[in-house]
């Protein structure tokens, strides 16, 4: 069992301590319990919050967390949905600023 968690930063120091936090929770977790967590960092300057996504679950965090509660986060996210799991595809997405008319472009 894997468990992606992607964090959305942007240029506040809050994004920076979630992401710090959230790589030393995934050490822990896979330390304590044998389950790989991955930490997908997402930057995106124009976000004024900083987002934790969790199996489909978005989280706007607006404090410091704990390892711990970091952790708890983490587990108790992966346990909302349990499904058949599927195979893991990357995703990216592009921001186009000179045309107008296309906001951004996902890419699969």
């Amino acid at each position: 069992m894997s468990i992606d968690v992607l964090v959305i930063v942007n240029n506040s120091e809050l994004s920076e301590e979630i992401l710090k936090t959230a790589w030393q929770a995934a050490q822990s977790i896979f330390k304590n319990y044998g389950i790989e967590v991955y930490v997908i960092p997402y930057y995106n300057p124009r976000s004024l919050r900083t987002v934790v996504v969790v199996n489909n679950v978005e989280y706007i965090i607006n404090r410091r967390l704990s390892v711990r509660e970091f952790i708890d986060l983490i587990l108790s996210s992966s346990m909302i949905r349990e499904e058949v799991q599927k195979e893991s595809v990357a995703i990216g997405i592009t921001f186009n600023d000179k045309d107008p008319l296309s906001d951004a472009v996902a890419v699969t």
